[in-house]
């Protein structure tokens, strides 16, 4: 029989709750590196040590101990510490092996829910893409203490990071990076005594294909808070870090506030210096706290009784929406907090939106951050016949009357069809193909709805060559590399029966070209024949393309069996992160979120109307591919 003891501590485990998140915590700073010209005559003379990088690690985990509460081990000897949920490494130990090592070990250690962030203080870099995807031929680097040696060139570069934090956040790990350094490549910053934090760039890396990892069900979030924007370099100044003095100012005085709130307050206190901090990812969550609430969320600036949003119906902004209007992102991400007012798109091009307030405003100027509460979709519909009994035809009309779809008797495209307690969705093809199979009773509605906003989202995609005119951007499929080698140019995947046709097994890319006029940025979408969307932007928009004959942009594809659709859109103006990758999960279409850039994508033209102020460029490219297993 337990003991009184042993039932005593059983009930306090079972009334405790479920076990609190972790934040896991990987800390780098290096000031000196094994191969500066400081230390090796050999080396590149622009290569220098830092003086601040390490005093930032300091400042950085002082914020991150004191204000967020993190047990983070201290440094009292040496260049190492670790703890149970901490990594810390300065200068010798911070080599390409043992950050790796720090970073494999606590995401093995995470579980679903949990966080890992990891911190960079140091040079940032590039070097020679040896990977066929850049299509500025470099890759961006952060540059750990063994880098550039005699003979090797152990940096950490970017595509390497991302899969592991692909492979994190797919299962369910939240992952937020820091990076006070510049990956822009530049040695020097003329007319100024601070010390720049990059690097000239360095020979290539050859690395191993990355498997993709789909994501679950419950993915985690990603973050990711820079020190510059591209071509421009962070610096330090007497001593420190000027970004990471500004973030970690910004997590003292309010731990509890968005990654959004955080950039505005570090970007304020850096207007006047010669780099510009950004964010990616959730801006709506909570800094290290757990996943965002669903929704759309954007900022914007108060002008003239009205609130200015610089996303418009390419970035899902349409006419007729509705909007909560709040004074922070942390407002907007709090249950219950009463905005300043609510409002309605009364305008609308392709970058830019205007939303006019029910009532006025409480403030004359400022930003502020808006939340969708309605949106409009449009007159565009999907036609849906309902076979079942009156109880569950009225079910599945009730579900479906906020969405682009009519119930109809004849000309149907799609039958939502009962079997019982059972519910699919078919289409009226022969033979007909099941776009949803609910498999059980009867909480069914919501997942019937998400996947007729699926459809919604890849009919319209496919309908962009009516919607935007002649196309000006190209994809090309190749088998193997984008680029021409000794041998020769690179293969292009056969044509079979007008249709590009790749052999599964084997290496395959598209190249998207622009020919515009314009520099423009691009995205790249699969359509896939079960109607659901994938973007393949790692993270927003990849670099501006240049217009033809200038380099195209490559990029790989993971492909598997069977015909799929690919869809590049080049803008003029960048899109909204968070329209390309609703609260920061990449690919998940399952979380409520009222529409998709795919759906928004097909009404951006006919959306466009009555907004002061020239249109933005944009275009777009669309083809069919074909992944077929080749026999011996």
């Amino acid at each position: 029989m337990p003991s009184i003891a042993r039932v005593a501590a059983l009930l306090l485990l079972l009334v405790a709750g479920p076990v609190r998140a972790t934040v896991r915590v990987l800390m780098v700073g290096i000031d000196r590196y094994q191969f500066s010209v400081a230390h090796d005559p050999m080396a590149d003379p622009k290569f220098h040590d830092l003086k601040g990088a390490v005093n930032d690690l300091g400042t950085m985990r002082a914020a991150l101990v004191t204000a967020a509460h993190l047990a983070i081990a201290p440094v009292t000897s040496g260049c190492r510490a670790v703890g149970p949920s901490s990594v810390v490494l300065t200068n010798d130990c911070a080599g390409r092996g043992a950050i790796l090592a720090g970073w494999d070990r606590l995401v093995a250690a995470a579980t679903r829910g949990d966080t890992v962030l990891f911190y960079f203080s140091g040079h940032g870099s590039t070097v020679i893409d040896d990977t066929d995807t850049q299509e500025s031929g470099s890759s961006d680097t952060l540059v750990p203490y063994d880098a550039r040696g005699r003979g090797h060139n152990p940096e950490i570069i970017d595509l390497e990071l991302k899969a592991r934090i692909d492979d994190a956040t797919a299962h369910g790990v939240n992952v937020v990076t820091i990076f006070d350094s510049c990956n822009s490549g530049t040695a020097t910053r003329a007319f100024t005594t601070d010390v720049p934090r990059a690097i000239p760039r360095g020979p290539s890396m050859r690395l191993p294909k990355f498997p993709t990892v789909a994501p679950g069900a419950n993915p985690g979030y990603r973050v990711h808070l820079s020190a510059a924007a591209d071509g421009q370099t962070a610096v330090e100044r007497n001593g420190h870090g000027l970004f990471t003095g500004a973030i970690a100012a910004a997590i003292a005085a309010d731990p509890q506030a968005t990654y959004g709130d955080i950039l505005t307050k570090v970007r304020a206190k850096l207007v006047a210096e010669p780099q510009t901090p950004g964010v990616e990812g959730a801006l709506i969550a909570r800094f290290l706290g757990p996943p965002p609430p669903p929704g759309r969320y954007f900022a914007g600036k108060v002008d003239g009784g009205a609130v200015v949003l610089h996303f418009g119906t390419l970035s899902q902004v349409t006419p007729g929406s509705r909007f909560a209007i709040f004074a922070s992102s942390s407002a907007a991400a709090r249950a219950g907090a009463k905005p300043l007012a609510v409002g309605t798109i009364a305008a609308a091009d392709t970058h830019q939106a205007r939303l006019v307030p029910t009532t006025p405003l409480p403030i004359a100027s400022g930003d502020v951050f808006v939340a969708e509460t309605a949106h409009d979709y449009g007159s565009d519909t999907i036609r849906i016949a309902i076979d079942g009994t009156a109880a569950q035809q009225a079910a599945v009309t009730a579900a479906l009357k906020p969405l682009p779809a009519t119930i109809v008797t004849t000309g149907a495209a799609f039958v939502a069809h009962w079997s019982g307690p059972r519910l699919q969705l078919l289409t009226t093809t022969l033979p007909p193909e099941v776009v949803y199979d609910s498999k059980v009773a009867p909480e069914t509605m919501a997942d019937l709805a998400t996947a007729v906003r699926r459809i919604a989202d890849y009919r319209a995609l496919m309908a962009l060559q009516q919607a935007a005119g002649e196309p000006m951007a190209r994809l090309h499929f190749y088998i193997g590399s984008c680029k021409r080698n000794k041998l020769g140019p690179a293969t292009s995947a056969p044509m079979v029966a007008g249709e590009p046709t790749l052999p599964l097994g084997v290496s395959s890319y598209v190249t998207v070209s622009n020919r515009s006029e314009k520099k423009l940025f691009s995205y790249l979408f699969a359509l896939n024949h079960d109607f659901s969307v994938t973007p393949l932007n790692s993270s927003g928009a990849h670099p501006q393309i240049a217009p033809y004959p200038a380099t195209a942009r490559c990029q790989n594809l993971d492909v598997t069996p069977g015909r799929a659709t690919l869809l590049a859109v080049l803008s003029e103006d960048q899109l909204s992160d968070v329209a390309m990758a609703p609260n920061g999960r990449a690919r998940d279409f399952n979380n409520g979120v009222p529409a998709t850039t795919a759906y928004l994508l097909g009404q951006a033209r006919r959306h466009s109307r009555g907004f002061d102020g020239a249109d933005k460029y944009w275009t777009f490219a669309l083809s069919t591919t074909n992944v077929v297993e080749v026999k011996p």
